[in-house]
């Protein structure tokens, strides 16, 4: 794994989606989902969420490139035909080893549309093809079954729960993992 990753060129993509860097026009929807109960749930995202906050998420992604890897890479998830911001997706990548984690937020009105599997599956092909990952994992709170379901259903396998493993706002919680290798990717 290269200590520099570049943002694949063409965007990656499946016909339905396209996964990005973020840009000036994903302001409003970022403000929007940092917003979203939902999101505010499952993420370390700042609650109270303000257009100050979401200008900081912005910047956060589009220089998430331009740091070492290991910070996590950010992408938009967009709409393939409209560029429509469906959601964002990050690639953490270890610096030991090669094992890469993704993480996932999907905005509210693109829920439930297969949107966070398809960008799953994309980033996890893009690692294992393009990075030399050789595992991937996606962990999820206990109670998130929405998040479980976008593991199964990209492949992953359950391989049990991380005790007090996160933290989220100031508390720490479980963690159920899940993994996935090169071959079981469909």
């Amino acid at each position: 794994m290269n200590d520099r990753v570049q943002p694949p060129h063409p965007p990656l993509g499946d016909g339905t989606i396209t996964l990005r860097v973020a840009h000036e026009g994903d302001l409003a929807a970022l403000d929007a989902g940092g917003r979203d109960p939902e999101t505010q749930r499952w993420l370390n995202v700042p609650v109270p969420a303000t257009k100050e906050t979401a200008r900081a998420t912005l910047e956060l992604f589009r220089t998430s490139w331009e740091r070492a890897p290991y910070e996590g890479l950010a992408f938009v998830i967009a709409d393939a035909v409209t560029d429509e911001f469906l959601g964002a997706i990050t690639l953490f990548l270890s610096p030991r080893q090669p094992i890469g984690e993704v993480g996932y937020g999907v905005a509210a009105s693109a829920r439930g549309r297969g949107i966070a599997t398809r960008a799953v599956e994309l980033v996890s092909r893009w690692a294992f093809d393009e990075l030399g990952v050789v595992r991937m994992e996606l962990r999820a709170h206990p109670e998130n079954l929405p998040s479980q379901r976008v593991a199964e259903k990209a492949g992953f396998t359950r391989e049990g729960v991380e005790r007090g493993a996160r933290e989220l706002r100031g508390e720490r919680h479980d963690v159920v993992c899940y993994s996935l290798l090169p071959g079981e990717l469909g």
